[in-house]
């Protein structure tokens, strides 16, 4: 964070409250991607297989760039 508010020459006296303020958007917008998942679920249930294999697909990435 110290990197982006001196990257963005945020004035000392700002920082705090621009530290919440993307903390507040962070919690809304991953509740609102959770709930747009959660209903694309329950009105498209193919669409749980897609989820699966992003995160097969996800995990197979990162198995990869451990070794």
């Amino acid at each position: 964070f110290v990197l982006i508010m001196a990257k963005f020459a945020v004035p000392a006296k700002f920082q705090q409250r621009v530290l919440l303020v993307g903390v507040l958007i962070a919690l809304a917008l991953r509740t609102l991607f959770i709930l747009a998942g959660a209903a694309m679920i329950e009105n498209f249930s193919w669409i749980f297989y897609i989820f699966g294999a992003f995160l097969l697909y996800t995990a197979w990435k990162l198995i990869k760039e451990a070794r």
